[in-house]
């Protein structure tokens, strides 16, 4: 399986999975405080999503640039969809079952899969917010049956009314 650049939903549900959840990681800088080092606990807000965001698809491009370096990939900017609101929050609106989490669960698993390529993945912030994510959800494995029929990567027809159901 070749590496590629997740879609803006894949992103938008990785954000919103974060909010519903309100999960905390911790950020690649360390502030200082009288000489002693303050560890940031961010946590995703609707005002800092776009924010958010945009470090996760950043690091899916630092990913891709670094293992096709001869490719000059183009990236759109990463822009938070107000209208993703809607359909994300029906989406995640649904009952906390096993299908929502190994859902969540393989979405993170494929971001991680596409965003590794580069030396600095493991020490990245985006690497401590997905493993961060994964920490709360209850499916640990994705040995389970939904994990195994839910989307590798996720799209915006994903999303589609039909598919919410």
């Amino acid at each position: 399986m070749s590496a590629f650049l997740v879609d803006r939903a894949h992103i938008d549900l990785l954000v919103f999975a974060a909010l519903r959840f309100e999960v905390r990681w911790q950020r690649t800088e360390t502030q200082w405080k009288h000489g002693v080092a303050l560890h940031l606990t961010p946590r995703v807000t609707f005002e800092t999503a776009e924010k958010v965001g945009r470090m996760l698809w950043r690091e899916n491009v630092r990913s891709l640039r670094f293992r096709y370096p001869d490719h000059k990939l183009r990236a759109p900017r990463y822009l938070f969809d107000a209208n993703a609101l809607v359909r994300l929050d029906v989406w995640l609106a649904r009952p906390a079952d096993r299908k929502l989490y190994a859902e969540i669960l393989k979405a993170v698993h494929c971001y991680d899969y596409q965003s590794c390529e580069h030396d600095g993945w493991g020490k990245s912030e985006a690497f401590r917010f997905c493993a961060h994510l994964e920490t709360v959800l209850p499916l640990k494995l994705g040995d389970t049956k939904e994990y195994e029929v839910a989307p590798w990567g996720v799209e915006d027809r994903y999303f589609a009314p039909e598919a919410v159901s």
